[in-house]
């Protein structure tokens, strides 16, 4: 075996073969996740603006993922195929990347069992059913793609200290650079790569060569940090800072079992936020990590010990999502992607004790390599329809309801009435404090009524959705059950008794719709069309709209113009005209300044 990896480019061709095995029944998967139907699939016209747009509008935080999903639109268009093939490769070069990285770090063992050793544990990096989340979920492509530049940063920061050549340092600082620029997940390197000079690099003359390169990674971690942190680049409203931090002492033994034990996977972990130490094993969470710490720092003391490095690596590296930077998402399968090269690094050091010692590492390692390439495409079989995909994840998780208004949204609104409903019936009961979950439940087991649907139905189902007030009118549910109603009453009404119908159903919602982060330009036309031949007939009457009417009238026009790039000629001025004839009615003048304000930043020269 060892004669045939003998050159290092037949284990590279291994890692890429072994990538797309692994991941071969992905690449003819339709678009499932929601962040990929709604950034990638429903963004088309976003990406036809040009790369200026897409910068923008899709991952304005992470710009060279942002290129790359233009690049594969220029090349195919909404096709999912070019988007999950280029995910895929960049995950075999991150493979690639590892392997060079063991071997360098393993150098002072360079036998061809060491090799193959590093080899093995590359393989079981890459082909780990961990990684299936980033790979398959196409807007992480920048986890993959900062993974992939940490790692060439960390191995062009060793050629560099070894070398003493400033192009090598230089390169180190422009992959860092391009790994914060996929996602600022690699912050953690500059810590990294001190702990490694600090131990490992007795040398003067090398340290006198690192301590510049890591101050300036230094530096441009800090213009991150304050990017995020100061000014509020991709804000999140999740836990306090120590409510967080507790909860991520959980979340990490969860990534260690996952890494031991990588079966279950989910798409979201259904974690308790609650700080007090006393629940959910929080103290002894607690107590093993200070235990791991306190064991690896006095390891790495008096020992020098890898091992150790390879544990306060992957601490420093699971930093920057599970520590005290807030983040809405508690535990993603996906944030193991950096960390897992030190875990994987650790499995290399101890098989390298092991092997000095006389035992047989090499067999064991290579006979997982087939076990996670079938645990990896039994994974892929489990998520490859959008059906498939939402029972598996709501098998595990229930509880978070930003998602669950998501993914019921999407059944209603394509038609999928049967499986909502069934989703509906488990959480109705469970959160009898959102009446979203009721109502739709309700909604869904109306459509499967046979048609004619009972009228008396119908008009119940009307008058508890004009009930319901408060936040539940902002979530995507309700848009979506407000659309299949309005359907329902164009089926059975006409004219005037259609218009009144429609208006005391959209009226009390007008003004919610564009602060729930959820539009559709279906409400806002409706409304429109009804308000307007409202106000025709009481035009004809020598009556005027109310005021209230008048404003959500108004209210549609912008959103139409805004949201949905529909213009509206002349509502600029009616505005004007609204809130000069009423200057005490504070809700118009605040539209007024809400529209001019965005469409001052949208088309300055209209100023």
């Amino acid at each position: 075996m060892a004669a045939i990896f003998s050159e290092s480019y037949s284990a590279y061709a291994l890692i890429v073969v072994a990538t797309l095995l692994s991941f071969c029944n992905a690449l003819g998967t339709p678009f499932v996740f929601p962040d990929d139907l709604m950034s990638i699939l429903s963004s088309g016209k976003v990406y036809e603006a040009g790369l200026q747009a897409v910068l923008a509008g899709i991952t304005p935080d992470r710009p060279l993922e942002a290129i790359t999903l233009w690049l594969n639109y220029q090349m195919s268009g909404l096709a999912p195929f070019g988007y999950r093939i280029t995910n895929v490769f960049l995950h075999a070069a991150t493979g690639c990347a590892v392997y060079s990285l063991f071997l360098r770090l393993s150098s002072a063992f360079a036998t061809r069992q060491a090799k193959l050793l590093a080899l093995g544990c590359a393989l079981l990096y890459t082909l780990h059913p961990v990684h299936n989340q980033a790979v398959n979920l196409i807007l992480q492509r920048g986890v993959i793609l900062s993974g992939l530049f940490f790692t060439l940063s960390f191995l062009y920061f060793l050629k560099g200290l070894e070398s003493r050549r400033r192009q090598d340092l230089l390169l180190c600082f422009l992959c860092y650079l391009l790994a914060l620029l996929s996602k600022a997940t690699a912050v953690a390197f500059p810590a990294v790569a001190i702990l490694y000079t600090l131990f490992f690099v007795p040398e003067k003359g090398a340290r006198a060569v690192a301590w510049p390169t890591i101050a300036v990674c230094i530096l441009l971690s800090g213009i991150v940090v304050v990017a995020y942190l100061v000014l509020g680049l991709n804000p999140q409203h999740g836990l306090s800072m120590p409510d967080y931090l507790l909860a991520q002492t959980r979340v990490l033994f969860l990534y260690v079992r996952l890494f031991f034990v990588p079966i279950r996977l989910r798409y979201l972990y259904d974690i308790s936020g609650d700080p007090r130490l006393s629940l959910n094993l929080t103290w002894l969470a607690v107590i093993g990590h200070l235990v791991a710490l306190g064991a690896s720092g006095y390891a790495l003391l008096r020992h020098r010990s890898l091992l150790a490095f390879c544990v306060l690596a992957a601490y420093l590296a699971f930093a920057p999502e599970s520590s005290i930077f807030p983040i809405d998402h508690l535990a993603w399968e996906y944030r193991t992607y950096i960390p897992f090269i030190f875990f994987c690094l650790g499995a290399l050091v101890i098989g390298q004790n092991i092997m000095q010692r006389g035992g047989r590492v090499l067999p064991v390692i290579f006979l997982l390599a087939p076990v996670l390439m079938a645990l990896n495409l039994a994974r892929t079989s489990e998520i490859d329809t959008l059906r498939k995909w939402v029972f598996n994840t709501f098998r595990y998780a229930k509880s978070f309801h930003p998602f669950n208004y998501r993914i019921l949204s999407e059944l209603a609104l394509l038609g999928e009435y049967l499986d909502g409903a069934a989703l509906s019936a488990d959480l109705a009961p469970r959160f009898p404090q959102m009446p979203e979950y009721s109502l739709y439940h309700e909604a869904m087991l109306y459509m499967q009524l046979s048609a004619p649907r009972d009228e008396r139905k119908l008009s119940h189902l009307l008058e508890a959705l004009q009930a319901t007030q408060g936040p539940a009118l902002a979530s995507p549910v309700r848009t979506s059950l407000d659309l299949l109603v309005l359907s329902e009453l164009q089926n059975r009404w006409t004219g005037t008794a259609l218009d009144e119908r429609a208006e005391r159903l959209l009226f009390p919602q007008l003004s919610r719709y564009g602060a729930g982060a959820f539009t559709s330009r279906q409400l806002y036309d409706l409304y429109f069309g009804v308000v307007t031949r409202l106000r025709d007939r009481l035009g004809k009457a020598g009556v005027r709209l109310s005021l209230a009417q008048q404003l959500q009238y108004l209210r549609s026009r912008c959103a139409l113009e805004i949201f949905f790039d529909q213009p509206q000629p002349g509502l600029k001025v009616e505005l004007l005209e609204l809130s000069k004839k009423h200057p005490a009615f504070t809700d118009a003048a605040q539209l007024v300044e809400w529209h001019q304000g965005v469409i001052r930043a949208m088309r300055p020269s209209e100023q």
